[in-house]
């Protein structure tokens, strides 16, 4: 489902024990009305906070004392990352930025089609957070990400220099494992699993060679070798590029495989590689100007928490 932004949770705790310095407090009464906090005058609700928690950190089983604890932490990390969200919304807000109705709609659709036709309400109830508090989750989710995207993106770059650093630094995680290429023929009639394989290999065309024999599968594969099950990876193990192999059984089918290339563990290209530095430069430096901005914020922002709450944030604070 959607769950809190990791750029909502990973600033929690500092943000947190800034709350309790900043000395916020809040309306004894409000909590028992599902208000338990407001941030310039926006409320957030009981209810929106344990949403977050359940779709971050959901549990049927009854918590022991022990898990209290750590409960108690987990609905301090909610509550810290809606009242940084209020802010970022209300940003956008005055900005003229804020996630549309019709956008929110628009990811909705987007999510549910992703499920089989009425199981995403199940598993809305399974987690036990109802639609419209789900959608309110979404559109902080969007929102988040509009901020990320429209305010903070613009004003972050990575020079090539950051670039070579990141590279000489990280050297094995641009590593390309093996990769294989090849033909599978597949079918549960050896004789025309082989009979496909000789046209196969004699014409090399798949679809034309399909065409021709539809009592077997031709499937063309292109993947990293550990990645391969292991009893083809055994056999492809054993081949050079353009051989054939033997027939063999596996899972009540017979199988043939048809070499075409072998490609050996490789350092990354160049220009592949500084895409990918790029991205991760780029996300630690959204993280660091998101966690700044929301501090700065957080320090010149009207933000009260019920009272009964205070006692639970100092719980949640602790190490």
């Amino acid at each position: 489902m959607i769950n809190s932004p990791n750029f909502s949770r990973s600033f929690a705790w500092p943000v947190l024990l800034l709350l309790l310095v900043l000395g916020a407090f809040g309306c004894k009464d409000d909590v028992w009305r599902g208000q338990v906090a407001t941030v310039n005058g926006s409320p957030i609700t009981l209810d929106q906070v344990a949403a977050l928690r359940n779709s971050t950190y959901f549990d049927w089983s009854s918590p022991s004392v022990a898990e209290l604890d750590v409960m108690r932490k987990q609905y301090g990390d909610a509550l810290t990352s809606l009242i940084a969200v209020e802010l970022v919304k209300q940003h956008l807000d005055k900005k003229k930025l804020s996630v549309t109705p019709e956008e929110v709609l628009a990811e909705e659709n987007r999510i549910r089609a992703d499920y089989l036709a009425g199981t995403f309400d199940d598993v809305l109830t399974s987690e036990a957070i109802d639609l419209e508090t789900w959608r309110f989750l979404l559109h902080n989710h969007l929102s988040v990400q509009q901020f990320l995207n429209k305010v903070l993106r613009p004003d972050i770059a990575v020079t090539p220099e950051e670039a070579d650093a990141y590279l000489k630094a990280h050297p094995s995680e641009f590593v390309r494992p093996p990769w294989a290429y090849f033909f599978l023929v597949t079918g549960t009639d050896k004789k025309a699993v082989e009979a496909c394989s000789r046209d196969l290999d004699e014409d090399g065309d798949p679809v034309a060679v399909q065409e021709r024999h539809p009592e077997a599968l031709i499937r063309t594969v292109r993947l990293d070798i550990k990645r391969l099950d292991p009893d083809l990876g055994k056999v492809v193990a054993q081949l050079h590029p353009g051989d054939l192999s033997p027939v063999f059984a596996m899972r009540g089918e017979f199988y043939q495989v048809l070499l075409l290339e072998l490609l050996p563990e490789r350092q990354a290209e160049p220009g592949e590689a500084y895409l990918y530095i790029a991205e991760i430069l780029v996300a630690e430096k959204l993280q660091v100007a998101y966690n700044k901005w929301i501090r700065n914020r957080m320090q010149k922002a009207s933000i009260k928490v019920a009272e009964q709450l205070l006692p639970h944030l100092r719980d949640a604070s602790a190490p």
